[in-house]
């Protein structure tokens, strides 16, 4: 039986007799644009959420779950009673998760005040056994619930998303009380059932429960200044209070900056210093501003009994309103503090305060905290995609870069890199933050190495990015991941980049593309040819594994478990294997001993894909199995490196690639690429499988997946660079 064509639109264009395409067609360029304006459209370049999270609250653990470790928090609770941790996640859409929990006593999971799992005997008395379960979350907030019953097996466990590196949910404190702040709460151990389970508008008071962590001072700790109480007494020491004050009068007027100091202050208003004193008490400061918001820095130094301070600024009879200094959300106030810092230091903050990154003092690296028992300030990732860090944005933005570099569209450039650097700016952070809390709220991937999908594709477009200028912290996180894919990935004996996993050994075609461009660019930037020459014998190496000679082209996977390949030409997979072999191919050097063999190997390739092109120009999920879906991503990908082939001559132009490039390109704009810029018929995210039907009837296409976007870009730009160089061709017969 045939299998049915799996793309969601329809073919908008008539064809006329012989299949020539109407004039009407738009012009490459604005199919281009219309891609790359939806994209940045719907995923527009928002920061990070700034929130407050309690350190003594519940922490995540190196394998990115929750660890509810309530034998160790409640050691004198009792054999039966319970604890209920809540949280809440917004959805913008209704979507599908897959959770995992593993307990050692009875669990109940609830979503919105319904059960949605409870836990068997198995999983509750053998250790290191988890139970894996989907549930749907609407749009909107939805609340969970986690009920932990303490049994003699123990009281507890680990819960959280089963890969939080791709599915990372952004779990907030339910209840009006701790509205914003990053985290879950959790009561003290209950005999009997909680009477309400948290729900919008749900607030701890009458709750029937107490509630933890606690989020208020006690009476003693109120009693002194906030700095006392954050830092303790540091002789010798200062610490920098930051908020911002929103000024309501037209122009410039006058105001008043009001306050007390436990010890030596010195304010700043804008950047300017307009108050300074080496003794504590009483100040009024006559200011004279324009309308609008104004950062106020307060250096304040501990005092011989008490340090901090206290500040307003009035308009006559008015007084003004306090805004969070980097717009965080979860605050008990307006004011962030940074510290300590001996007299001796002077950190940028003092001047150009920010969230964007740690501050180093003489006690190591420092951030922002607030006054709140244990409570600091976090980044957190909520957007959908701008700011994520994962291997396919890394071909999505190199695809955007590209784009604009061809079309002359610097805002698409400049969209690419502050995507980027949103993440490599803050990866020292990130690395701070795991180490502190366990699970951090941002580089999901980035902060936690141990497969070349990690780092490769990503990193490789932060140096692509890096030609355009300096990125915040670009060449620390490009050494790292060099180092990683030197050092820390798993190896055969003869140098071979393979995956090891808890069960299995396996070497995949995907992995040339998630480690040869990154590593050619690297040896590009610092002259360290061994990555070059690394970078070309992964291809001679997976070419002993994978190549499939009936057919000349790559199986998907080689399985160790079975001694063989998986024998399945996955569409995506020999992409891979083509995009970046003309990636490394563009920059290896004329004399390198391996490229005349690796020059072959694409000519090769190339002969294997152009014998299996679809007779609507593009190619199959299955290269050989023309029943499959014609598939978007390995199409563009081919387009992609045909037309490099040619133009930098590894092809004979005169042969059929020429002819076989403009049609698979002219086959997208027809069937997989919308009016609105829509890309459809990419292949989602794969596993593996010796099973052909795995490939065909279980990885279906999605709309506007990034496996697809970025290359399609680029294969559009590279189909205009072709005929480009196909005109200068002629132009030169004819002369």
């Amino acid at each position: 039986m045939k299998e049915p064509m799996l793309h969601v639109r329809e073919e908008p264009m008539q064809e006329k007799e012989g299949g020539a395409a109407d004039l009407s067609r738009p012009s490459l360029e604005s199919t281009l644009l219309r891609i790359a304006n939806r994209y940045v459209g719907e995923h527009p370049p928002h920061p990070f959420v700034f929130r407050t999270f309690q350190r003594d609250g519940i922490r995540g653990t190196d394998s990115y779950y929750f660890n509810f470790d309530f034998t160790e928090r409640f050691p004198e609770a009792k054999d039966g009673e319970s604890v209920y941790a809540c949280a809440k996640v917004w959805s913008d859409r209704s979507t599908t998760v897959r959770l995992r929990l593993n307990c050692c006593c009875p669990a109940v999971v609830y979503i919105n005040g319904q059960p949605v799992y409870r836990s068997t005997s198995e999983v509750e008395i053998r250790k290191q056994r988890a139970d894996d379960f989907e549930v749907r979350l609407k749009r909107g907030w939805s609340h969970f619930a986690v009920q932990f019953t303490k049994r003699a097996s123990g009281f507890g466990g680990e819960f959280g998303t089963v890969s939080a590196k791709w599915q990372y949910l952004p779990f907030l404190a339910p209840g009006i009380e701790r509205s914003g702040q990053m985290g879950w709460i959790y009561t003290k151990p209950l005999r009997g059932t909680l009477p309400e389970l948290p729900k919008e508008g749900w607030s701890e008071l009458g709750s029937g429960a107490e509630w933890l962590p606690v989020r208020r001072w006690s009476e003693e700790q109120l009693a002194v200044g906030q700095l006392h109480r954050l830092y303790g007494l540091q002789a010798d020491h200062y610490a920098i209070g930051w908020a911002k004050v929103r000024l309501k009068q037209k122009g410039v007027a006058d105001y008043t900056l009001k306050g007390s100091s436990e010890g030596k202050i010195r304010v700043l208003v804008g950047g300017k210093l307009v108050y300074a004193s080496d003794t504590a008490g009483v100040f009024k400061v006559p200011l004279q501003e324009k309308y609008g918001v104004h950062s106020v820095v307060v250096q304040s130094f501990c005092g011989a009994r008490d340090w901090g301070f206290r500040a307003e600024v009035w308009h006559g009879e008015d007084r003004m309103d306090w805004l969070p200094g980097g717009a965080a959300q979860g605050m008990p106030d307006a004011w962030m503090f940074l510290g300590p810092f001996s007299s001796a230091e002077t950190p940028a903050a003092l001047r150009e305060p920010t969230l964007n990154g740690l501050f180093e003092s003489a006690g190591g690296p420092v951030y922002w905290r607030v006054d709140q028992p244990e409570t600091w300030v976090r980044p957190s990732l909520e957007n959908a995609l701008f700011a994520k860090w994962n291997y396919p944005l890394g071909v999505t933005l190199y695809g955007l870069l590209q784009t604009g570099r061809t079309l002359g569209r610097v805002d698409l450039i400049a969209y690419a890199r502050s995507h980027i650097e949103a993440c490599s700016s803050m990866a020292v952070y990130t690395m701070w933050d795991k180490e502190r809390y366990g699970l951090p709220g941002i580089n999901h991937q980035l902060s936690k190495i141990d497969m070349l999908d990690d780092c490769g594709s990503f990193g490789s477009v932060l140096l692509e990015a890096g030609k355009e200028g300096v990125l915040q912290g670009a060449a620390e996180c490009a050494e790292r991941i060099a180092d990683y894919i030197a050092e820390g990935q798993s190896r055969l004996p003869d140098g071979t980049l393979y995956r090891v996993f808890s069960d299995s050994e396996n070497l995949w075609a995907d992995d040339l593309y998630m480690s040869v461009p990154f590593l050619c660019r690297y040896a590009l930037l610092t002259g360290k040819m061994s990555y070059m020459d690394d970078a070309a014998k992964q291809f001679l190496r997976f070419k002993r594994y994978l190549f499939l000679p009936e057919c000349k082209l790559m199986s998907h996977v080689y399985d160790f478990s079975y001694g063989t390949a998986t024998n399945i030409p996955w569409g995506r997979g020999n992409g891979w294997v083509l995009f970046s072999l003309s990636e490394l191919l563009a920059v290896l050097p004329a004399e390198h001993p391996d490229r005349p063999e690796l020059i072959r190997f694409f000519q090769t390739l190339c002969k294997g894909i152009l014998q299996c092109q679809g007779n609507r120009g593009l190619w199959h999920q299955v290269l050989t199995d023309p029943e499959s879906y014609e598939e978007t991503s390995c199409t563009a990908m081919f387009v992609y490196a045909l037309s490099r082939g040619i133009r930098f001559g590894w092809l004979d132009f005169e042969d059929a690639p020429v002819e076989a490039a403009i049609r698979a390109w002219e086959g997208l704009e027809r069937l997989a690429i919308d009016r609105q810029g829509n890309v459809h018929g990419v292949c989602r995210g794969s596993w593996y499988s010796f099973n052909p039907d795995y490939y065909k009837r279980e990885l279906l296409p999605l709309l506007n997946d990034t496996h697809g976007i970025g290359i399609v870009l680029l294969a559009g730009v590279e189909v205009i660079r072709l005929q480009e160089w196909m005109q200068e061709e002629k132009k030169g017969g004819e002369a």
